[in-house]
């Protein structure tokens, strides 16, 4: 007999929800409200796939029935054994003709659906990997202009012109899937947030920010000098008062803390001094220093994304067009999801609206927003 007192998690990318009754997840996972790739654990620390889970009997140990997952096998297997449940012969042995043909029509439209699922799929992989790895380099960066009036005044570098350079970015929102990486993830699509990620980079990095009027747009730099756009300007509902901008990190685990260095940290417009605050009520409380042009921010928290965030945000007031830049020097590999980056937010609140360029320790760079605010 199944172990109801235990509650367990499940985790889709970087969402977790729960916690549930064993017999929550397995309804939840017949009526498709969990799928494949879908993870569970007991304590957040330790995952194993909904299929695993579903072949236990609830002590971990593993039944010999066929697991009832969630996706276009189960799928059509348990609408068949509801046909047969609803068509049986009847009393007596006599056959019910008219059932029969709706046996075999509903057997042919689960077939073509199949099919037409298996076409759909091969489609979209072909058009996944033209869009993703059609042309030559060349030809992907060859849109380059000038953006010298987004020029930052930097103790560090001479540069008097940045040059752009349109990234080969995957976005995600709620209108668009990410194709790799993942809040965010991301597979992962959120109502409120949205994303570009690009992958294969790794610190150390610059990091920019750049607000003109009501869009923001971010890029990145290998050393400060040529920098690339990420993703494209976004609209973001910041208004006329003063806005935090600063460093943000988050472990992306609740119980680790992730510490970041960073340094060439400037900021431009700023109302006030640095200020930190542990922004969502995280479990492990970040902190931040700085020594000799060096600061040193930790930050716990379970993710930035979706309609509310727990992480650590050291910060000050700006107002206005302005810009904040830095180099991320390293990061705790806390969880591949772990985020270190620059932010523009618009208030300490956990469901404010933001912009934030982040890298992550094996997933790349993500430019992730919020538009407008989440409410209370």
């Amino acid at each position: 007999m199944p172990d109801e007192s235990t509650r367990y998690y499940t985790r889709y990318l970087s969402q977790v929800t729960g916690p549930y009754p064993r017999s929550t997840i397995g309804r939840m996972a017949q009526s498709r409200r969990l799928t494949r790739g879908h993870e569970v654990s007991s304590d957040k620390q330790h995952w194993i796939s909904l299929e695993e889970f579903l072949v236990q009997d609830g002590s971990g140990n593993s039944k010999t029935s066929t697991p009832a997952v969630s996706g276009p096998t189960y799928r059509a297997t348990y609408r068949m054994e509801k046909i047969e449940e609803r068509f049986a012969p009847q009393k007596g042995g006599s056959r019910n003709r008219s059932a029969d043909r709706g046996r075999s029509h509903v057997s042919a439209k689960i077939w073509i659906a199949g099919t037409a699922c298996f076409v759909m799929a091969i489609a979209g992989l072909v058009v996944f990997l033209s869009s993703s790895g059609g042309g030559s380099q060349d030809d992907r960066q060859a849109q380059s202009t000038d953006y010298s009036s987004n020029r930052v005044i930097n103790n560090n570098s001479n540069d008097s012109t940045y040059k752009q350079t349109q990234a080969s970015v995957t976005y995600a929102g709620a209108a668009a899937v990410r194709h790799r990486g993942g809040h965010s993830r991301s597979n992962a699509i959120s109502p409120y947030t949205g994303s570009a990620t690009v992958a294969d980079i790794q610190t150390p990095i610059w990091l920019k920010l750049v607000r003109r009027g009501n869009r923001v747009s971010a890029y990145y730099s290998r050393g400060g000098r040529q920098w690339t756009q990420l993703g494209s300007s976004q609209k973001i509902a910041f208004g006329n008062s003063a806005i935090c901008a600063g460093m943000a990190v988050c472990a992306h685990n609740d119980a680790l803390l992730n510490t970041a260095r960073f340094s060439h940290v400037t900021i431009t417009r700023t109302q006030s001094g640095w200020s930190d605050a542990n922004i969502g009520y995280p479990a492990k409380l970040g902190s931040a220093r700085e020594s000799g042009g060096a600061w040193t921010v930790t930050g716990g928290g379970s993710d930035v994304w979706d309609k509310h965030d727990q992480f650590n945000l050291y910060s000050r007031k700006v107002n206005g067009d302005s810009v904040i830049e830095a180099r991320v020097d390293s990061l705790t590999n806390t969880d591949p999801w772990a985020k270190v980056g620059v932010m523009l937010r618009g208030s300490i609140s956990d469901r404010a609206p933001y912009a934030y360029i982040f890298v992550t320790p094996s997933l790349g760079l993500a430019f992730q927003y919020r538009p407008h605010g989440t409410g209370s």
